[in-house]
């Protein structure tokens, strides 16, 4: 709140806001919105705390409902937009869609997501198997990649300040992602913490942190004034999306990989494992710290192929004549102008 009050714009900096009255909200469009946003995320976060429930109520209900849902909302948006057009603020406004950059910017966002949110889940469970960290000291060891996400969001918005360079920006923020991705693949099921992983995160955070800052700026610049709000929104729950997807396919691969003969273990059975200094309570533990690294390093190697599949949709984001920040802003404010006098004209 300290921050929001120090950094908050001066009154002749601030856009001129249209007051619209509620009868404008898509009301049914939201809710539709709300459920193909929860209840995908929903049954894929459930897969992912238990593998097992893959051809379970809890994950086949929602998921259906929310697909159902996402259908419903593109039916819905586009008859709004034919039926009312401006007079109705559309929960998913068709222009964003129709935007070749935006949509592709989204695409990536969302491809993206999914190795950034599953390397939060996976890299600390790693260290607390393989490596005999505690919970607490194995989220410290992510310091190194989310202050570097902040870096890369700071760094972005510094190149793309006057300049549109989100092209360039994306593609080598995909790079910077691809390259730690497959760096990470190859750590090795050592006790000792390999110092090398720490940089590896770096990739991940600058690349991500990069794709964040450039992706709000495309949602911001490549919307109409009116469509700021959910261009924002949409771009946020794509990268949720993308990783609750991430998350459960870790927890798919890590299942598959311990087998029947290993099972997935807690921490106090951990615990019981390392104060046994039996030779067979050894070779068990050592088994389970094998094959939770060889599920980690697999885990590297499909958000590799993700982060590279991602990569393509940067090219969607390439344009010739690329206006700077200014001048886009300012064509903007020219088209909502031409708007409002069309609409009182009317």
């Amino acid at each position: 709140m300290l921050l929001f009050y120090l950094m908050w714009p001066k009154p002749h900096h601030l856009p001129a806001i249209e007051r619209r009255s509620w009868k404008e909200l898509d009301y049914f469009g939201s809710i539709l919105l709300i459920s193909f946003a929860v209840l995908i995320v929903y049954a894929f976060q459930s897969v992912g705390i238990d593998s097992d429930r893959w051809s379970q109520a809890v994950f086949i209900a929602p998921l259906a409902v929310g697909v159902v849902s996402a259908i419903g909302l593109l039916l819905w948006s586009l008859f709004v937009e034919r039926q009312w057009g401006d007079a109705m603020a559309a929960a998913l406004p068709m222009n964003l869609l129709r935007d070749r950059v935006y949509t592709s910017a989204a695409l990536n966002t969302m491809f993206l997501g999914f190795p950034y949110i599953l390397i939060i889940y996976a890299f600390p469970l790693r260290l607390q198997v393989v490596n005999g960290k505690d919970p607490l000291i194995s989220g410290v060891f992510l310091l190194p990649m989310l202050a570097c996400t902040a870096i890369g969001s700071a760094l972005s918005g510094f190149i793309n300040g006057e300049k549109d360079r989100a092209f360039a920006s994306l593609l080598a923020a995909n790079s910077l992602m691809i390259i730690g991705c497959g760096l990470l693949s190859t750590l090795s099921a050592s006790y000792e913490i390999e110092a090398r992983a720490l940089g590896f995160l770096v990739f991940i955070g600058l690349g991500f942190g990069m794709v964040v800052s450039t992706a709000t700026m495309l949602s911001s610049l490549r919307s109409s004034i009116r469509d700021h709000a959910p261009a924002q929104g949409i771009m946020a729950q794509v990268r949720v999306l993308g990783g609750s997807i991430g998350i459960a396919a870790s927890s798919v691969i890590l299942s598959v990989t311990l087998g029947d003969e290993v099972g997935v273990v807690n921490s106090s059975q951990l615990a019981l494992l390392e104060s046994d200094h039996s030779r067979e309570a050894e070779m068990q533990l050592t088994a389970i710290r094998g094959r939770y690294s060889d599920a980690f390093n697999t885990d590297m190697r499909v958000c590799t192929i993700v982060a590279s599949v991602a990569i393509l949709f940067t090219f969607g984001t390439f344009t010739r004549n690329r206006l700077t920040v200014a001048e886009r802003r300012e064509l903007q404010k020219l088209n909502e102008a031409a708007r409002r006098e069309a609409t009182a004209s009317d």
